[in-house]
């Protein structure tokens, strides 16, 4: 260490040595005299909450919290709350130093409670104008509404006499009870000056980029067991790219070897910010979580709900005798309309048989046979029949194995497809029809019925991979799907999602088709 010594003018020479233990740094002079230097504060968060201290006002036990790493986004714990976080306490309770201590803590300055307001909106509410400036400095952005549609700045510029029942109304029931009552004379005064601050204020644009960059970094999880931990880099309609922390940037990972975990982040990822998680192609703009929605398994709540149909109305009943005179019950079915009526009751039930034996994939001229012998009881003893269940192959796996030709030496982060991904997870081999062998050849005409094919989530997976895709390729728009079942004909080219009982196609009028694998007896590929 050189220091010049004020007294002399001399430039002395002395040697130091820097010491460093746990979280504290120390050095040591040449006489052996110790100094410590720097020391990071750690340790146990205080016996009252983060929620409680932030109400208080109590700024060490804030700073013990912050310095044990409690999670300064919590929200408030009473069930009957607003569910807004310490930040939005501090902002209400017009605490500076907390809401400063929260906000270089690293605190969400954009949180949203139930209502919908951020702790900016709280600090123009309450007219603090030190911790609205905090809050904009920070990243805090003035452009957010909360459930009504309301920003923070309409709601410090209502007039005075609309709002000061709302003031008195919350100063009865929040403030006076916690012992820190709403001065009317400080907010009037300071309406004024929270506005000017908030409207000089350049807008966030950055908010959603920060939020989406904390978003990407993290785990992606693969259906094999691996586990990528770095930062989302790149997505297209191939799959994603991982800037892994120890090796650069890992193997295209293509959409099907994601977990449903990591297929709902990189959704959300893509909703956050389309732009930075998105490609174009042919001149439309796909983001992330179009690419990544086709691959989630919709939750039954998301299911499509078939409601009965209500009542007809406007019909006038009928009138009816009130009496009808009949010698004999048998006489009337041996009139012209009685026998009328037995022959539509045999019909109707073996055309309701045929149904049934469509539906539940019965014999169906036997299916016929008994219900026009036995009208209405045929058709209900083939639907009541146990339907026959396949039963899964324990090497059925085998049957998607395919040769896959091993990625070349050195790929680089353009590599794209299942070839690239073999060379990074030799389980690869088994994954679907993403990674599947070398490119497929133009689609020909093609029919699958259900005597001669099974058909399930595998099928459609292994023989119509393109047809997942958001943008079809020029061969496959050449071509539609055409699935058969007992009822109708659906045709479309584009498959939007699939589970494990039913597939999802877009039809060629843009509407959305639930189908069941049970109900499927033709698949056809033809020319459009």
């Amino acid at each position: 260490m050189t220091v010049k010594n004020p007294a002399t003018g001399q430039v002395e020479t002395s040697v130091s040595t820097l010491e460093f233990a746990g979280d504290t740094v120390t050095i040591i002079e040449e006489g052996g005299e110790k100094e410590d230097i720097y020391k990071r504060t750690t340790g146990e968060s205080p016996d009252s909450s983060l929620f409680e201290a932030a109400v208080t006002g109590n700024l060490e036990a804030v700073k013990q919290h912050i310095a044990a790493g409690t999670d300064l986004n919590q929200i408030d714990p009473n069930p009957f709350g607003s569910k807004g976080s310490a930040l939005h306490a501090a902002a209400a309770f017009g605490y500076n130093e907390v809401a400063v201590a929260l906000i270089e803590g690293g605190a969400d300055v954009n949180q949203k409670d139930k209502e919908g307001q951020t702790p900016l909106h709280m600090a123009a509410l309450f007219c603090y104008p030190k911790i609205a400036q905090a809050l904009l400095n920070n990243g805090a952005d003035k452009t957010i509404k909360d459930n009504d549609g309301q920003t923070a700045l309409e709601m410090v510029e209502f007039p005075w006499e609309i709002v000061k029942g709302i003031y008195d109304l919350l100063d009865g029931i929040v403030f006076k009870p916690a012992g820190k009552p709403l001065d009317h004379n400080r907010i009037q005064k300071t309406r004024p000056q929270v506005a000017a601050i908030i409207r000089k204020a350049a807008i966030n644009r950055n908010a959603g980029s920060a939020k989406a960059r904390q978003l990407a970094e993290g785990e992606i999880s693969l259906t094999n067991g691996d586990i990528l931990s770095g930062e989302v880099a790149d997505v297209d309609q191939n799959g994603i790219v991982v800037r892994v922390k120890i090796g650069g940037f890992s193997r295209r990972a293509n959409w099907m070897q994601l977990t449903q975990e990591s297929l709902k982040k990189i959704k959300l990822l893509g909703e956050t910010d389309p732009k930075r998680y998105g490609v174009r192609i042919n001149r439309q703009w796909v983001s992330a979580d179009q690419f990544a929605e086709p691959f989630i398994e919709p939750d039954e709540s998301e299911m499509e709900k078939n409601l009965l149909p209500g009542p007809v109305r406007g019909l006038v009943e009928p009138e009816v005798p009130s009496i009808v005179q009949v010698t004999s019950k048998m006489a009337a079915y041996g009139s012209g309309g009685g026998i009328g009526l037995l022959v539509a009751i045999a019909i109707g039930s073996m055309v309701a048989g045929l149904g049934v034996a469509a539906f539940r994939e019965s014999n169906a001229l036997l299916a016929a046979g008994v219900s026009l012998v036995l009208p209405i009881v045929g058709p209900i003893l083939f639907l009541v029949k146990p339907k026959v269940e396949y039963e899964d192959d324990d090497e059925e796996e085998d049957e998607y194995e395919y040769e896959e030709a091993e990625a070349a030496e050195g790929a680089t982060m353009s590599d794209t497809g299942g070839g690239a991904v073999a060379g990074m997870m030799p389980e690869a081999k088994k994954m679907s029809f993403a990674q599947a062998g070398p490119k497929q050849a133009a689609a020909k005409p093609q029919t699958w019925t259900r005597g001669d094919t099974r058909f399930d989530r595998s099928f459609f997976q292994n023989n119509f991979p393109n047809y997942f895709k958001v943008v079809l390729g020029a061969a496959e728009r050449e071509m539609v799907l055409a699935l058969k079942t007992g009822k109708r004909e659906y045709v479309g080219q584009r498959i939007k999602r699939i589970s494990g009982t039913d597939v999802h196609m877009e039809l060629l009028n843009g509407k959305e088709q639930k189908i069941s694998f049970s109900e499927i007896g033709t698949v056809d590929l033809r020319a459009k």
